[in-house]
């Protein structure tokens, strides 16, 4: 079934804190359905002063916005970029809704293993296979495919590698600091900007 994400008029923008309500609630929609554009973000990680960026999955978006959850291997750049400098940014983008939304904020490993099994097990097997394999993302192998080069850890067989699998993974809290959205329309373009400050949120509309 197709999903049609929802729109949102000027007139609806009052305030920052309307455009800042209408992309919580989207965000949120994002990590449920897969075909939300926002399900799909741009992490944004700095090593030895430079930039990286991947597109990773939205698993977890809190109702105050100040906090998101990423899934990941252990064993991947990112998460090594993490540990050396946990400063992160986020950018999901909506081409349907002409909205982008940018975010900022200190990543976190989640350290409670009863967390973590939660993440795990309550993730789709085939997410769940993708943390199975003998090498970590990034080695260099002669086939096209980590799946060409290891044929026997398959979907089909996933419970013979639940556990090795369960080892690589790792699920990563962002504790937001800032937020700016963009709403892109004819008229007029509407920006916002938030700092979180104690849990609570300054928001300010700013020019786009």
């Amino acid at each position: 079934m197709a999903f049609t994400p929802n729109l949102i008029q000027p007139d609806q923008i009052q305030s920052p804190q309307d455009l800042f309500n209408f992309c919580r609630d989207e965000l949120i929609i994002g990590v449920k359905k897969s075909k939300h554009p926002f399900h799909l973000c741009t992490l944004c990680t700095v090593m030895d002063g430079r930039p990286f960026a991947r597109t990773v999955v939205s698993r977890g978006v809190n109702p105050n916005l100040t906090q998101c959850r990423i899934h990941s291997d252990k064993r991947s750049q990112k998460n090594n970029h993490i540990m050396q400098s946990p400063n992160v940014a986020l950018v999901y983008y909506s081409p349907i809704q002409k909205l982008q939304v940018r975010v900022e904020g200190i990543a976190q490993m989640v350290s409670n293993t009863n967390d973590a099994d939660y993440f795990f097990d309550t993730s789709s097997p085939h997410s769940q296979l993708c943390y199975a394999f003998p090498k970590p993302p990034g080695t260099v192998i002669e086939e096209k495919t980590k799946e060409r080069r290891y044929p026997d850890i398959s979907i089909h067989d996933i419970d013979a590698h639940r556990d090795h699998a369960r080892k690589n993974f790792s699920a990563i809290f962002i504790t937001i600091q800032s937020m700016d959205a963009l709403w892109l329309s004819k008229s007029e373009h509407i920006r916002m900007h938030g700092q979180c400050i104690n849990n609570a949120w300054d928001l300010k509309f700013i020019i786009a």
